[in-house]
């Protein structure tokens, strides 16, 4: 696994932990969306931040 790799999946890990903690508090909270989000967004990295090598000048 590749270094970027690695980071996101940690990343993603904290993002789900912290959702879980947002809905388990006192006001509670849905997590299907939120969860779903944590999936995408990271997943949808790649598209969105291109590598210095696809940037045309």
């Amino acid at each position: 696994m590749r270094p970027e790799e690695a980071a996101l999946r940690r990343h993603t890990h904290r993002i789900r932990e912290h959702i879980v903690e947002m809905c388990s508090g006192p006001e509670g909270g849905h997590l299907g969306g939120s969860m779903s989000l944590a999936e995408i967004l990271p997943s949808s990295r790649g598209h969105l931040s291109p590598r210095p090598s696809q940037i045309r000048t």
